[in-house]
């Protein structure tokens, strides 16, 4: 587990609520990369999806697309709280060559990355900053997840 985020929201909220909430936050969310069929449910109020990020920069005096990292997302519900888990989150590579796909989020320097002092250097410097990117971005995705729609019900 790497990011990890418990939730908790009205003790009147079921997790059946809860479950069709984030259910629909997902979607909007996720508009541009998920599709229903992304989003498995698990059963027990459980929630995964496979999930891609956002394109990330990388800039050596000249922004370079980065690449992105996808991730899997978990979401457990339970009345009146909801436990987010964000874990197995790998690189994907983009414009630049030496920087491999399947880097895992957790490593300081990349291992699988062709190795020459220039691009290590610079590389290293980028691959600090492209983490941050990704931190931030899954911030903003933690916010938009745990909104409360008063309009969501389990009632008909």
């Amino acid at each position: 587990t790497y990011f990890q985020y418990i939730a908790v929201f009205d003790s009147a909220m079921t997790k059946g609520t809860l479950f069709d909430m984030f259910n629909l936050n997902l979607m909007n969310t996720y508009k541009s990369t998920l599709v229903p069929s992304d989003i498995k449910d698990e059963g027990d109020s459980k929630l995964f999806a496979r999930c891609k990020g956002s394109k990330l920069v990388y800039d050596n005096g000249i922004k370079k697309d980065g690449g992105y990292f996808s991730y899997n997302l978990n979401i457990i519900c339970k009345d009146g709280k909801a436990k987010i888990v964000i874990n197995a989150i790998n690189y994907n590579s983009g414009e630049m060559v030496h920087m491999k796909s399947g880097t895992n989020f957790t490593l300081e320097e990349p291992d699988n990355w062709t190795k020459s002092f220039i691009w290590n250097k610079q590389s290293k410097k980028e691959w600090g900053k492209m983490k941050v990117q990704f931190r931030n971005e899954i911030n903003s995705i933690l916010k938009k997840l745990i909104k409360v729609d008063k309009t969501i019900s389990s009632d008909f």
